[in-house]
């Protein structure tokens, strides 16, 4: 494995987890918390690009829905996902992969 690819990895799996890290920092208001998550989300497409970006949020949304409670308020499980918030941590993964080719296009 490239040295290169490797760091590309540990990356995506520093953005998940500082992801996770942000998605605690959350104001619990209504059956959508809001929260810093999308700032990460943001962050990783933009430094990671559109491909490392997505993965990095892939990781995260797969972390979560295995039981992690790796989402908003320590919360974790398919039930998640398939609640009122699942729409917006699968879309992470969307936002991340438009923000990397948009950073990727100037």
């Amino acid at each position: 494995m490239k040295k290169n690819a490797l760091l590309n990895y540990f990356l995506c799996a520093l953005f998940a987890a500082m992801t996770a890290l942000l998605s605690q920092i959350a104001l619990p208001i209504g059956p959508v918390p809001i929260n810093l998550a999308t700032l990460s989300v943001f962050i990783a497409g933009g430094l990671l690009g559109a491909k490392y970006g997505a993965l990095s949020q892939l990781v995260y949304v797969l972390l979560g829905a295995a039981g992690a409670p790796v989402f908003a308020l320590l919360t974790g499980g398919l039930g998640i996902l398939t609640g009122p918030t699942g729409g917006y941590i699968i879309g992470y993964i969307a936002a991340a992969f438009i923000t990397g080719l948009l950073a990727q296009r100037h």
